[in-house]
């Protein structure tokens, strides 16, 4: 939508403070596909087509200039009111905006907004910045990539903080599901750990409010091909770790030595 506006003239802004939001729970509502299943599944693919085709993030299908409407009618390439405009090009749009959509990447400033004069935790809630990073200790051999990386608090998700660590292949985000009440943690994906390229790696116990209150997590075991649960993987407080090691040091200095008799 912000392309189409963009191209079609219109110039766009980032607020700088939250003027809306979108609300997410749906179990007290009915949402348009439910009550349109038919044609909602009927155009959901194409459509999606058609928008790839046109940011060129993807390959171009036959039938994406002329877009299916709602009663079997088909738009006119000519007269089509929901393509792209030609006061600018998408080039332009790339370029002022940071972001590239045929290499699916974004520059540093997108990700704040356009901003240059911010740092990323500019842009965190309080509540985020107070959490200490954590670790997971005692991780099994199919999840030798990520032993040792720290998770460093990212966003609230569901009123709780989530956790994103970078290693030098991937990108783990951990954060809580309110829908399964569980502590989850994902391979790729944005955000919260969503998105076509996330994969899950970790899944916890229910009803626990911090990851390192959880006692049992299971795990994929690419062997048995299911999930298993790990008898000592555990999520701690990186602040807690460098402190034992900081105590055991200490310990090890003042520990008393044998005396020796010199003859």
């Amino acid at each position: 939508m912000a392309v189409r506006f963009f191209t079609h003239g219109w110039d766009v802004f980032t607020p700088k403070e939250q003027l809306f939001f979108h609300l997410w729970e749906r179990d007290y509502r009915r949402v348009y596909w439910k009550d349109n299943r038919e044609l909602f599944a009927s155009l959901l693919k194409e459509s999606q087509c058609r928008v790839l085709s046109q940011l060129e993030s993807g390959r171009a299908v036959a039938g994406t200039e002329r877009w299916p409407l709602p009663g079997g009618g088909v738009s006119n390439p000519e007269k089509d009111h929901f393509s792209l405009g030609t006061h600018r090009t998408l080039e332009d749009y790339q370029v002022a905006a940071g972001v590239n959509f045929r290499e699916k990447r974004l520059e540093a400033r997108a990700l704040r907004g356009g901003d240059n004069h911010h740092r990323e935790d500019d842009f965190k809630e309080a509540m985020v910045l107070q959490k200490p990073p954590l670790t997971l200790s005692d991780t099994p051999a199919e999840l030798h990539s990520i032993a040792g990386a720290t998770f460093s608090s990212d966003a609230l998700v569901n009123a709780r903080s989530s956790y994103v660590a970078q290693t030098d292949t991937e990108r783990f985000v951990l954060w809580y599901s309110t829908t399964n009440q569980t502590w989850l943690l994902n391979a790729g994906g944005v955000a919260h750990g969503l998105g076509q390229e996330a994969r899950p790696v970790l899944f916890s116990e229910s009803t626990h409010a911090e990851p390192t209150d959880v006692r049992q997590w299971y795990y994929f075991d690419a062997y048995m091909r299911r999930w298993l649960p790990s008898p000592s993987l555990q999520f701690q407080l990186k602040e807690e770790e460098e402190v034992e090691e900081a105590e055991s040091w200490w310990n090890a200095l003042l520990k008393p030595v044998p005396l020796v008799e010199l003859r």
